[in-house]
């Protein structure tokens, strides 16, 4: 399988001409490498001066054959269960790292 790639645009969902890539697993994979790419960037760019909260969640998942599924707007866990994390970055405080799924809370 091919390593997900994101467009020039910035995007994981659209082609260099604007037209929306195909929904797949690759595009998702390729989306989240982005964000993931540029979370630290964030988190790195804050003030360091002041306190801050950074909570990261997805709204939903999309099934990609699981369980003989595709799509969205299904009750299946991988539509359902979706990543939550939080941390805090500032003088003083202390960064506790402990990813959660939605499923958990």
């Amino acid at each position: 399988m091919p390593a997900p790639t994101c467009s020039p645009t910035g995007s994981a969902f659209h082609a260099p001409d604007r037209r929306p890539a195909p929904d797949t697993w690759q595009s998702q994979a390729a989306a989240l490498a982005y964000a993931d790419q540029h979370i630290g960037r964030l988190v790195d760019g804050l003030a360091t001066d002041k306190p801050w909260l950074v909570i990261m969640c997805a709204d939903h998942g999309d099934a990609f054959g699981e369980d003989g599924y595709h799509g969205r707007g299904i009750i299946h866990p991988t539509v359902t269960d979706v990543p939550f994390a939080c941390t805090v970055v500032g003088p003083g405080l202390r960064s506790h790292h402990d990813p959660l799924r939605t499923a958990h809370a």
